[in-house]
């Protein structure tokens, strides 16, 4: 859910189309060759009011990655675009609904990258190129599910889509190369993505100790060497 650095506010992604406004939202780009997708921000038109909310989502993702979950409060995200604190609460309720949205929104690029890396590559490249790195937000987001109901739900549907997702490619994958595919595939893509995801974990507290070896011993029983 990165936004890369981008500021989803530049005032060339603002304007008016007749009866809708043209903003900044979001999006995952240059994906045609399955492998160089990028987050970046593009152009979509709305109507005022979901040009607002969409505004607000966006400014929220680029403030969660600069400075954390803890940085959005509904004063901070009136300032980034220009309105009354009172817009937030008008249009999610609470910081909460603005963050489950942003939640929401990265998961949705996230899969949307998976789904059109699968089309080209390796599943289970994919799966350890996914999983094996992380990031500061994504931990703050984990420890949210795990806290609250609202934000575990909307975790828990992405693991459900993500597995069934994975499951079919490693399963279309084999039939494709003229192999027996695995009993369950899906239940495979998660021991990888368990795997990668432990892997990452660690890297990012700076210890990789074991790692290749992990990797190389997990592709010599799929009989990938």
């Amino acid at each position: 859910m990165l936004l890369g650095g981008h500021d989803p506010l530049k005032g060339r992604c603002r304007g008016s189309i007749g009866q809708k406004m043209a903003i900044c939202s979001p999006r995952i780009t240059g994906l045609e060759d399955g492998r160089n997708g990028r987050m970046e921000i593009v152009t979509d038109t709305f109507t005022k009011g979901e040009a607002t909310r969409a505004q607000l989502i966006a400014a929220a993702m680029e403030l969660v990655h600069t400075e954390g979950v803890g940085s959005i409060t509904a004063r901070r995200l009136a300032d980034k675009v220009g309105l009354k604190r009172q817009i937030v609460h008008y249009y999610f309720g609470t910081i909460d609904d603005v963050l489950i949205e942003v939640m929401r929104t990265g998961f949705r690029i996230a899969y949307q990258a998976i789904a059109t890396q699968l089309l080209s590559r390796d599943p289970i490249d994919v799966i350890w190129d996914q999983f094996s790195s992380t990031t500061p937000e994504s931990a703050e987001f984990l420890a949210l599910a795990l806290r609250k109901e609202t934000f575990g739900n909307v975790a828990r549907e992405f693991a459900h889509e993500l597995h069934r997702l994975f499951g079919d490619a490693i399963a279309s994958d084999y039939q494709r190369r003229g192999l027996d595919p695995p009993a369950h595939p899906a239940a495979l893509a998660l021991i990888l993505q368990a795997t990668s995801q432990a892997l990452g974990w660690e890297a990012a507290l700076g210890f990789s100790s074991g790692h290749e070896q992990a990797k190389a011993t997990l592709n010599a029983l799929l009989g990938r060497n």
